[in-house]
């Protein structure tokens, strides 16, 4: 899926998240409403998800992870056991930096 090329690292919005209190090698995702995305971690694997409304998944890897959705507000993402807050409509990518524990 070109939306998760490795390239939109350099212009997707950043997150780290504060007090980290789960491994950073897993992305938890909630679907509020029915979502597309796809999540490249730092080694190149990627998983395109399609969520209905009401599904969760959890996809591991290594971070920093690189994410794409076209619509975040039917989603909630968790990341080291902390929810990442995205600012709707500002950026369809968003990159995941962890923390050590």
């Amino acid at each position: 899926m070109a939306a998760c090329d490795d390239a939109h690292r350099h212009h997707s919005a950043y997150h780290t998240p504060s007090h980290p209190i789960k491994p950073g090698n897993y992305v938890y995702i909630e679907a509020r409403s029915d979502s597309q995305l796809c999540v490249l971690d730092s080694q190149n694997k990627l998983s395109v998800l399609s969520l209905k409304a009401g599904m969760s998944h959890t996809v591991n890897g290594m971070a920093p992870f690189l994410m794409h959705a076209s619509d975040w507000q039917g989603l909630q993402v968790f990341f080291q056991g902390r929810p990442v807050h995205i600012e709707h409509g500002r950026n369809a990518h968003l990159v995941l930096q962890s923390l050590p524990l």
